[in-house]
C-alpha cells in the first residue's frame, strides 16, 4: 500500500496527513496554528521561517510514521515573498490578506477613457499580457510587488525573484507545479514523477 503526504499551508493553520492511495482516506492527521503578524493596519504578514518551522512541526511525525511514498502541496494563494539570489527570503511574506497596497499600479487607474475605473489602454495591456487586471484592494501580487518596490528600494533592488507562499516554500525543489494555481502539486518522492 503507498501512503501519500497531503499538506494544506492555509492562512491560519497548517494541516497534514496521511492519505492511503488504496481509499484515499486520510489514516492520520496533524495540525498547527499559522500566525499571521499585523504590523500595522491593514497590514497581514508571516515570518518565512516561522512558517517553514510550522509546516516541519506537523509533517515530521507523520513521515516517520507512514513514510510517504509522495507528497501533494497547496499553499494560499496571492502572497509575495521576494528573494535572494540563494532563495532566502528579504522580508515577511506579504499574505493575500493584506491592503496596503490599494490602489496600486496607479497608473491603472489614470487615462481619459475608463471602463470600471480602468484607464482602457492600461486594461487592454494588462488584459493581453496576463488575461486579467489587478483589483483596488491591493490584494494582488503586482500591487504587492509594485508597494515593495516604491517603499521598500533596497528590498525590491536586492530581489532576484518575487515567489508566492509555494514557490517560496518549494524553492530549489525539483517540482513539477500544476497549471492552474488553485490546484495542488504532486510529485512522487524520489522519484521525479506524478
Amino acid at each position: 500500500m503507498a501512503f501519500i503526504l497531503a499538506v494544506d499551508v492555509g492562512t491560519t493553520s497548517i494541516k497534514a496527513g496521511i492519505v492511503s492511495t488504496e481509499n484515499f482516506e486520510a489514516e492520520i492527521t496533524e495540525s498547527t496554528r499559522a500566525v499571521v503578524e499585523y504590523p500595522e493596519k491593514h497590514w497581514a504578514e508571516k515570518n518565512p521561517e516561522r512558517l517553514w518551522n510550522s509546516i516541519v512541526e506537523v509533517c515530521k511525525p507523520l513521515a516517520e510514521k507512514a513514510n510517504p511514498d509522495a507528497i501533494v502541496f497547496g499553499a494560499h494563494m496571492a502572497g509575495v515573498v521576494p528573494v535572494d539570489e540563494e532563495g532566502n527570503a528579504l522580508r515577511n511574506i506579504i499574505t493575500w490578506l493584506d491592503e496596503r497596497a490599494a490602489g496600486l499600479p496607479e497608473d491603472i487607474w489614470n487615462g481619459l477613457v475608463k471602463i470600471q475605473g480602468y484607464s482602457l489602454t492600461k486594461l487592454i495591456k494588462f488584459l493581453r499580457l496576463t488575461g486579467g487586471a489587478p483589483s483596488r484592494t491591493g490584494k494582488d501580487p503586482i500591487s504587492k510587488i509594485v508597494w515593495i518596490k516604491e517603499n521598500e528600494p533596497d528590498v525590491f533592488n536586492k530581489a532576484f525573484k518575487m515567489l508566492d507562499v509555494r514557490g517560496y516554500l518549494l524553492r530549489g525543489q525539483r517540482v513539477a507545479l500544476s497549471p492552474v494555481p488553485t490546484k495542488p502539486i504532486c510529485l512522487a518522492c524520489g522519484h521525479s514523477r506524478w
